[in-house]
């Protein structure tokens, strides 16, 4: 036999199959295209360009990485669930006379054929949309647009490289499958059905136990930094456990149906949960598969864009006003107030010289310290941290004077000397009175809010405790802070910074210059708005873009998985249906055993997106904290909405596959 009839047996394979194929040419075609746009972003030279670029190559460069990780399993899965459906295809040529070297030529040629159109329609359609891609990129980055068309060379290379390693695997996969099939098994694998796993209790309990474990670090993990560590390890725990649940899940559900005689012996539940039974194992897998892909589409919309919302706040946060300046005083022993004078005197020296109108101004003093509440006191000395995450008995203390207090809140407070205001928004210290160490015992008055601008994120995840009047607490760390708003340009509020940062570097302290001090004696920070507002959009812009060229690969290749699941049960319950309509069962009683099935098992994966999204809150919220982003209603916002979008587009999915599954069973295909 020629390598034309191999090439021709190939190609008609493919197209008998078209109702399979397509859908998985599509999609390789879908994940060539995004990882040339994904490599292509990350290393054009037009895009690096642009204000702001280069940070979010750097954060495109993490999605390069996961894009080709997802399409190399993605891939392989598909494919072999592909060629299962190929199998009775493959048996009947070798009945007829071919050996299995001649079948292998016969995959050889559709891996090939595959391989050609996936890589010249993905490259394509990458190529041309790349320019648009970056266009968005730049758009959402606030960056300056550059006209210039680029084909990136690495990108088509790296590309081929990666999705040829892929179709090569995928060949030796089927290779491997095919020599081990005997010719009988090939013919009847439609009808070999699944024996129940064995160890389902093990299962069950395993899979409940790390489930139970994730929910229970992702809702107790206090501190921002350990939530980065813990939501990997709570990643891993609930993909494990996701699939442990359903495929013993789908065992034990089909047993317990079985059981109840009311249920089971109804014409649209005897079908269904026979089919169910006929397939436990892959039925459990695909779901699973379908509820951690909604999951990641959830996680990774919600977060991107409570991000990108939510970065003025960021910038209000981290920047007050329109030019900020902070001065940090670390271990050295000076007089804090002359020296702070002397400071707010240069400021003020270069704000005039540069004849600045100033419409807003804060000047103050401001000590920062986390102390831990033990009996009768707050420790600053020595704080154990890991048991206050635990106890709730650390705070995060930020301190003022009375004075600096009423001459930036506008306030009129006065104090006896036992005295201080306390700003607690959280409500957490329930003290009356208020002692640092073994310093002076100061009475409690509360305030509702004091206006003030720079409650910086917590990365300490401690509830946070505003000090107005008192001594400053021991080993507090003394800022001074001078913002102003004005009426400048942002190009002359950048000159504006940089003159005072220059200005404050050279002033001379005991006869040193700021630059010629120990960073951790004295360090400036002198920032603008718009530096901060071009730093926040270019690394929250490309997070952003980033989630949704992921979120559309984990779309696509849900869409899949569901297709794929319907189509596949279709082909093999049509004679189980052709049998009970011998038997008596009418069109409108076929029709709602389908929906009884396809609804007791396709809103199960959505329902658990939504718990695991639910769970993950508490821990996704910590790691944007570190961002700057301390927003829990736009949180819950964006994931409510995310989660609302998402289960229409899901039901629109159902309802297209579950018709096909059900012109399929009906023999209209």
């Amino acid at each position: 036999m020629g390598k034309h009839m191999y090439l021709r047996l190939a190609k008609d394979g493919m197209h008998k199959n078209r109702q399979m194929y397509f859908p998985y040419l599509l999609t390789c075609v879908i994940m060539v295209m995004m990882d040339y746009l994904i490599v292509y972003l990350a290393s054009c030279k037009t895009l690096s360009m642009a204000r702001g670029g280069s940070s979010a190559q750097g954060m495109l460069g993490f999605g390069v990485a996961v894009v080709a990780i997802f399409a190399v399993f993605f891939l392989l899965y598909t494919h072999s669930f592909l060629l299962k459906q190929r199998k009775k295809e493959f048996g009947l040529y070798y009945i007829l006379g071919l050996n299995k070297q001649n079948l292998l030529r016969i995959c050889g040629w559709e891996t090939l054929i595959t391989a050609g159109i996936s890589l010249a329609g993905g490259l394509f359609l990458g190529i041309l949309l790349s320019k648009g891609a970056e266009l968005c990129l730049v758009k959402l980055i606030h960056g300056e647009v550059i006209l210039r068309y680029e084909i990136s060379a690495f990108g088509v290379i790296k590309t081929v490289v990666l999705f040829a390693v892929i179709f090569v695997l995928q060949f030796i996969g089927a290779s491997w499958q095919m020599m081990r099939m005997q010719a009988v098994n090939l013919l009847h694998s439609d009808k070999m059905g699944e024996k129940p796993p064995k160890g389902n209790a093990l299962f069950a309990i395993g899979g409940a136990m790390l489930l139970g474990g994730a929910y229970y670090l992702a809702v107790t993990i206090e501190e921002p930094v350990r939530a980065i560590a813990i939501f990997f390890i709570a990643v891993l725990m609930v993909i494990v456990a996701t699939y442990c649940l359903f495929i013993a899940g789908s065992v034990f559900a089909c047993g317990r149906l079985k059981k109840k005689r009311g249920f089971y012996y109804k014409a649209n539940h005897f079908v269904s949960v026979s089919s169910m039974s006929f397939r436990m194992n892959r039925n459990g897998a695909g779901l699973a598969s379908i509820c951690i892909l909604s999951t990641m589409v959830l996680v990774t919309m919600s977060t991107t864009i409570c991000m990108y919302i939510g970065s003025e706040e960021s910038v209000k946060m981290q920047c007050p006003k329109q030019v900020s300046t902070s001065i940090r005083f670390g271990n050295i022993d000076f007089p804090i107030a002359k020296v702070e004078d002397e400071y707010r005197r240069q400021i003020e020296k270069v704000v005039k010289e540069k004849q600045v109108q100033v419409t807003k101004k804060a000047d103050y003093l401001e000590g920062t310290v986390i102390a831990e509440e033990k009996s009768g006191y707050l420790n600053t000395a020595e704080v154990n941290f890991k048991k206050g995450i635990k106890t709730g008995n650390c705070y995060m203390v930020s301190w003022m004077s009375l004075e600096d207090y009423n001459n930036n809140y506008r306030k009129n407070e006065k104090l006896a000397v036992d005295e201080v205001l306390l700003e607690d928004p959280d409500n957490a210290y329930k003290g009356k009175t208020i002692q640092f160490n073994d310093g002076a015992v100061y009475k409690v008055k509360r305030v509702s809010t004091s206006g003030a601008e720079n409650f910086y994120a917590n990365a300490a995840g401690y509830p946070p405790l505003r000090i107005y009047g008192g001594q400053v607490p021991e080993g507090a760390m003394l800022i001074y802070h001078y913002d102003v708003d004005t009426t400048l340009t942002d190009s002359q509020s950048r000159e504006l910074s940089n003159r005072i940062l220059e200005e404050i570097c050279n002033y001379p302290v005991w006869e040193k210059t700021a630059q010629e001090l120990k960073e951790e004696d004295v360090s400036f920070d002198v920032r603008t708005q718009k530096e901060m507002r071009d730093s926040f959009l270019s690394e929250f812009g490309a997070l952003l873009f980033l989630g949704c060229l992921l979120s559309l690969v984990f779309l696509v290749a849900t869409v899949l998985i569901i297709y794929y699941k319907q189509i596949a049960e279709g082909y093999e319950d049509v004679k189980r249906f052709d049998i009970m309509k011998k038997v008596g069962m009418t069109e409108r009683e076929i029709k709602k055993s389908i929906n009884s099935q396809l609804l007791m098992v396709f809103f199960i994966p959505l329902v658990t997106a939504g718990l695991h999204l639910s769970f993950a809150f508490p821990l996704i919220e910590k790691i944007i904290m570190l961002m700057g982003i301390c927003n829990r209603v736009l949180l819950a916002g964006t994931s409510a909405i995310g989660f609302a979008v998402f289960a229409g587009f899901y039901m629109i999915v159902y309802k297209m596959t579950a018709n096909e599954y059900y012109r399929i069973v009906n023999g209209k295909v």
